[in-house]
């Protein structure tokens, strides 16, 4: 990724939160992320936005690139927000 560090992580949050109101199911979905920690995606986008405000141009490239993995990978694990209804046979 080339370019400003705060360009780059806005463009990439803007496609995150698309991707959660239309393809996760909302800010309550829990993400888990290449470390394997866990965290929402609300949680996730608060922690972004405030990384652009005020981060460091390092911290806004790290998260711009976690952000970009999220983004374009189909095998990412996420835990539904609402339960699944049982289904009984």
């Amino acid at each position: 990724m080339g370019g400003d560090p705060r360009e780059q992580l806005a463009q990439q949050l803007d496609a995150f939160i698309m991707n959660m109101r239309h393809r996760l199911d909302g800010p309550g979905t829990v993400i888990q992320k290449s470390d394997g920690h866990w965290v929402s995606a609300s949680d996730l986008v608060t922690e972004s936005v405030a990384i652009w405000q005020s981060g460091f141009a390092s911290q806004k490239t790290a998260r711009s690139s976690l952000l970009d993995t999220l983004n374009n990978s189909s095998a990412v694990v996420f835990i539904h927000p609402d339960p699944c209804p049982i289904i009984y046979p």
